[in-house]
C-alpha cells in the first residue's frame, strides 16, 4: 500500500505533486473566491469540471494558456496574481483544476 494518500475521486488514483502543490496553492489563493458550485452566490465561478467544457464562463476557449492569462492578468473582477504566484505555482493550479 502507498500509505495515506487520498485518491481524487475524480481521477482514480492520487494527486501527482505539481497537483497537490496546486491544490495547496488553489485552497490558499482561490477557493475563498470560487467555491465548488453550493448553491451560493461567489465571486467567481465554480471551477469544478473546467477543462472538461468547451469554453470557460467567459466564452473563451478553456486551455492552459488562457486559464493562465486570467490567473495572471485578472479579468474583470477578479485580481491579476501575476505578481504574487510565479509562472511554476500558476502551472500547479492549472494542473490542479485538470483533476477537478
Amino acid at each position: 500500500m502507498g500509505g495515506c494518500e487520498q485518491k481524487n475521486s475524480r481521477l482514480g488514483r492520487p494527486l501527482a505533486s505539481n497537483e497537490k502543490r496546486g491544490e495547496n496553492l488553489f485552497i490558499a489563493n482561490c477557493q475563498k473566491c470560487h467555491q465548488p458550485d453550493n448553491g451560493l452566490a461567489a465571486q467567481g465561478p465554480p471551477l469544478d469540471s473546467l477543462f472538461a467544457k468547451q469554453f470557460l464562463p467567459s466564452g473563451a476557449p478553456a486551455n492552459d494558456e488562457r486559464v493562465q492569462n486570467v490567473i495572471q492578468y485578472g479579468r474583470r473582477t477578479m485580481p491579476a496574481f501575476g505578481q504574487v504566484l510565479d509562472d511554476s505555482q500558476v502551472r500547479d493550479i492549472i494542473a490542479y483544476l485538470h483533476t477537478q
